[in-house]
């Protein structure tokens, strides 16, 4: 599966089906929640253990959360961190390829990733899940591929 080979119109057609987007068994594509936690003009990236990439921490929606809740719920689990939700609102939309995975038995999709910002916590820190994530670090958000509207909403620019 290419990124060019499933458009946003066919993910259109989809809702207007009645497909529950917030399933991960909606396929080929479902949505997914992320947190963009601040802090000290740094945003925060994990390593994905079974992506090998770097990623705002997030995940899975489960039934009957809000992605604002799953990208809140998702932040602690993977990191032991936890934010504050600067706006119920995503700050950003990003589409991405999701690679099979044979140990899950899921083909290669699409994941509709609505992102939040959040600021630290900081008297509030867990243990991150080792299980789920390689590592993780504080970064410039130049140094990751984020939109100029999400950018300018961090304050960056």
């Amino acid at each position: 599966m290419t990124d060019h080979a499933f458009t946003l119109n066919e993910i259109r057609k989809m809702w207007q089906a009645g497909a529950d987007m917030a399933s991960r068994n909606t396929l080929p594509a479902h949505c997914t929640a992320s947190a963009v936690l601040l802090h000290a003009s740094q945003v925060l990236v994990i390593e994905h253990k079974n992506l090998n990439r770097w990623l705002f921490p997030g995940g899975h929606i489960d039934a009957g959360e809000l992605p604002d809740e799953a990208a809140r719920r998702e932040l602690y689990e993977e990191t032991g961190m936890s934010g504050t939700l600067i706006s119920s609102s995503p700050v950003e939309i990003d589409f991405h390829p999701i690679p099979a995975n044979s140990k899950r038995g899921e083909p290669a999709h699409f994941h509709i990733d609505f992102r939040y910002l959040f600021s630290l916590n900081a008297a509030q820190a867990g243990h991150p899940d080792w299980e789920e994530i390689v590592s993780m670090k504080w970064v410039s958000p130049h140094d990751v591929p984020i939109s100029p509207l999400l950018r300018k909403s961090c304050f960056f620019d």
